[in-house]
């Protein structure tokens, strides 16, 4: 690293411009929450934002007994915080603390001392895979002093001011486009809940005024998904059937990993997670591989189409989840899925139905790509500006 960086750079340990060390043990007990007041970060908090430069907000609050009688240290502004033991270990989220707040033993803190900015530490450590300093990936534990002893180079403060501030003004423009994915998630759920209830604007005026609006409209049908659509188990498939590329794989709640496929399935099909207490989703992908703890669900009757079932089913998420089995791995079967009753319009309105949502939907998946191609920017910009070339080193 040293021979690309600019001469006025340094190469040095984490341990040399950032106090290193871990949070303090979850107090036990509800009486240690009651009337929270304080922020107690614990590795899920991280786990649910993934990476944050601005990180607040967590799900429990400790109240000034816990503070008083466990001895929790409160972490200052500017700590950041890495998951340092579990599975949590093996994601790579962090956070840089935006407030001060209280934080758990399975965080590592890392705050920075005077000659380096908390902002420039952050953006670095965004860099550092910690499963190279894994011991045992097996049983993942991130050790203080191997993280301490990780090299990291150090601009003068006026150059971590610069590169800062560049990859806070592109986090700043991912954030504004997720706000507005956000707020088109929100129109759209509301327009599912109007066109799935009330139909079509203008198609059942006479029937709106004397509804209950629990009653779908009079020529609408209920049907069990089984009779219009084929409700299948996912797909065995290992490694050796797949290569990196761009197709995306579903397995139960995860997120999808992204591959070339070998084999075809069909283009418009809906998946829903099988398995996992609260891992469960029902997700819409064109070309995808599903696996086995999915149940994919197209349409095989011509009295339906697959994106009028999809948003159907979306609208219905919970109540489908509902019908899961087993309390130790709750699992969803197809059998079951397939019983489910599905409100049925006519062709002609489903088409309609699905046609709005289409429209809002495309504007959605628009913005994701945005922020796609922002985080790709930020990720090689994260890179260059952390791996800064001399000029005299540079040959080009």
């Amino acid at each position: 690293m040293s021979k690309l960086l600019s001469p006025n750079w340094k190469v040095v340990r984490l341990s040399d411009v950032a106090t290193i060390g871990a949070g303090d043990p979850a107090p036990q007990g509800k009486h240690y929450y009651e009337g929270g007041a304080y922020f107690f970060v614990r590795t899920q908090d991280v786990g649910r934002v993934k990476r944050s430069r601005k990180f607040q907000g967590t799900k429990d609050k400790v109240n000034h007994k816990a503070v008083k009688e466990k001895g929790l240290r409160l972490w200052p502004k500017g700590t950041t915080l890495i998951p340092k033991s579990g599975a949590s270990t093996l994601l790579n989220n962090r956070v840089c603390l935006s407030e001060p707040a209280y934080v758990s033993s399975h965080l590592a803190t890392v705050i920075p001392k005077d000659n380096i900015l908390s902002l420039f530490l952050y953006y670095n450590l965004c860099q550092l895979d910690v499963r190279r300093l894994l011991r045992n990936p097996g049983y993942p534990s991130l050790s203080i002093e191997d993280l301490g002893s990780v090299r990291i180079p150090l601009p003068p403060i006026q150059e971590q001011e610069m590169i800062s501030s560049s990859l806070d003004s592109i986090d700043n423009m991912i954030e504004k486009t997720e706000n507005i994915i956000a707020k088109t998630e929100q129109l759209r759920e509301a327009q599912l809940h109007e066109l799935l209830t009330r139909g079509v604007p203008g198609y059942h005026e006479e029937w709106i005024e004397i509804s209950d609006s629990a009653t779908p409209p009079p020529n609408w049908r209920i049907v069990k998904l089984g009779d219009i659509a084929e409700v299948q188990k996912g797909t065995s498939f290992t490694s050796k059937d797949l290569v990196p590329g761009d197709i995306p794989v579903i397995a139960g709640g995860r997120e999808p990993a992204y591959y070339h496929k070998y084999f075809n399935r069909p283009s418009n099909m809906i998946t829903i997670s099988a398995s996992g207490a609260a891992s469960g989703y029902v997700s819409f992908h064109r070309e995808p591989i599903f696996a086995t703890d999915c149940t994919t669900v197209f349409s095989k009757s011509e009295l339906s189409i697959t994106n009028y079932i999809y948003y159907f089913l979306k609208h219905s998420q919970n109540e489908i989840y509902r019908l899961r089995t087993g309390s130790a791995l709750p699992h969803l079967y197809p059998r079951d899925i397939a019983r489910f009753k599905v409100i049925l319009p006519p062709l002609k309105e489903q088409i309609l139905i699905a046609g709005y949502l289409d429209i809002v939907s495309e504007v959605i998946d628009q913005h994701r790509l945005v922020v796609y191609r922002q985080s790709k920017l930020r990720y090689a910009l994260l890179h260059e500006l952390l791996t800064r070339r001399s000029p005299d080193n540079c040959s080009d």
